[in-house]
């Protein structure tokens, strides 16, 4: 029994730049401030988007609505840093660990520009309660999801470990 599977249905996201997210020390935390979320929320339902990229003070795209993101390009890892102003996930953090335990590197940048996403053999987005999510659809390229099956079947592989120690 998996504890976390990869989604079926298609992912398709678009950027919200309306609002920026600022770059300090409290970015990194999940709070009760959501107006950002909020608004980012309503724009992906009015345009037709299952979730959404947002944007920090720089026009950098840090993250997704209630997700990290990940893009996957020639088998490495690029995901923004905390100073970007992305929340600091526990899921990421366990992805990192995932990473790091099957040599796989990881990059960390200030936010990632559209072409940067473009480029990418391959997008994913992670949090607690879903685990890893598959971008199938950035603007006009579509995507695969071999980096994010690997990582899904660690992590599940990870959780039944720890559930078999107790």
């Amino acid at each position: 029994d998996e504890i976390y599977t990869l989604n079926q249905q298609a992912l398709k996201v678009g950027v919200f730049t309306q609002l920026f997210k600022a770059q300090n020390f409290l970015s990194r935390i999940k709070s009760s401030n959501a107006q950002l979320y909020v608004m980012a929320g309503l724009w992906k339902q009015e345009s037709g988007f299952d979730d959404c990229f947002i944007c920090n003070e720089e026009g950098l795209i840090v993250e997704a609505l209630s997700s990290n993101l990940f893009i996957v390009k020639d088998n490495t890892l690029l995901t923004p840093n905390i100073k970007s102003g992305c929340v600091a996930g526990t899921m990421r953090n366990t992805i990192f660990n995932i990473a790091e335990a099957n040599d796989i590197k990881v990059y960390f940048n200030n936010g990632l520009r559209a072409n940067e996403i473009l480029d990418a053999d391959e997008i994913f987005l992670t949090n607690a309660i879903q685990g890893i999510q598959s971008v199938t659809a950035f603007r006009s390229r579509r995507y695969f999801h071999t980096m994010a099956k690997f990582l899904l079947d660690q992590l599940n592989g990870n959780i039944k470990m720890s559930d078999s120690s107790i």
